[in-house]
């Protein structure tokens, strides 16, 4: 099992994202992998908060990994840099026990189908301040790029996507924000 789900280019795009923020939110941390390209960049006195249930994903056997593992993985990885991270166990709404527009950027990587995704955009929107960053993996292409058979057919299965496009995220990005910026898999939008 790679500990990696992104590539160089995902986690590049990140680090360019979050140079400048003070208060990051992360919602699915896995094995650390985008928590590390993120707190790498980011001011030393400013503050990442991974909330992760460290389960994986519902049928998805990428992220079958037994939770002890998981949490080993991340901790020993992001180890550095400690003191700038909070590890909230829980699911995405943790995030509303959080002031609105408390934060600077939040980065979406947890469940994939559409309606788990739309509920982390909710989530982020209220944490997020205006001119802030909402960002997330998985974005492949635009809404516009998709076969809207396979949107419909896909997106609410549970992983979200199919021959390896997360046509989930697809449909709930485009609905919120419509067109966002996006290289590799990252989306990212100013709101």
């Amino acid at each position: 099992m790679s500990e990696d789900l992104a590539t160089g280019t995902d986690y590049d795009v990140l680090a360019r994202l979050v140079q400048d923020k003070w208060r990051v939110f992360e919602f699915g941390s896995f094995m650390g992998g985008s928590a590390l390209a993120m707190l790498r960049t980011m001011p030393k006195d400013s503050r990442l908060y991974c909330i992760d249930h460290f389960l994986g994903n519902r049928d998805d056997p990428c992220t079958a990994v037994p939770r002890r593992e998981m949490l080993d993985n991340f901790l020993r990885r992001t180890e550095p840099y400690w003191s700038m991270l909070t590890i909230i166990v829980g699911g995405t709404e943790e995030a509303i026990m959080f002031p609105r527009h408390c934060a600077d950027m939040c980065f979406i990587d947890a469940s994939h189908d559409y309606e788990a995704v739309a509920h982390d955009i909710a989530c982020a929107k209220h944490l997020v301040r205006i001119g802030g960053i909402i960002c997330g993996h998985d974005y492949i292409k635009h809404y516009e790029d998709c076969d809207p058979e396979l949107i419909k057919k896909y997106s609410e299965s549970p992983d979200g996507g199919f021959e390896g496009v997360s046509y989930g995220v697809i449909r709930a990005v485009h609905e919120a924000f419509g067109k966002p910026e996006h290289e590799g898999a990252v989306w990212w939008v100013k709101v």
